[in-house]
């Protein structure tokens, strides 16, 4: 899984595992996050979005089964 940096006022890179379906948001903060059962075609969606978090909070997350954080 390859992370990708993204034009954000909060987030600064998404990466995708398509085998396990998790999506990865690093923030700018320096906090990661993973969301469970996202699919390769819900994170392209989410990377060709105009903004990012405004995606992300409306299509993404109510979605995924769930969220961890990784690192704060």
């Amino acid at each position: 899984m390859n992370f990708k940096p993204v034009k954000s006022s909060n987030i600064l890179e998404i990466g995708h595992d398509a085998d396990r379906n998790e999506l990865y948001v690093k923030y700018k903060d320096g906090s990661i996050y993973i969301h469970s059962e996202v699919s390769a075609s819900s994170h392209k969606n989410l990377m060709s979005s105009p903004s990012h978090t405004k995606h992300l909070k409306l299509h993404v997350i109510p979605k995924s089964k769930g969220k961890k954080k990784i690192k704060s």
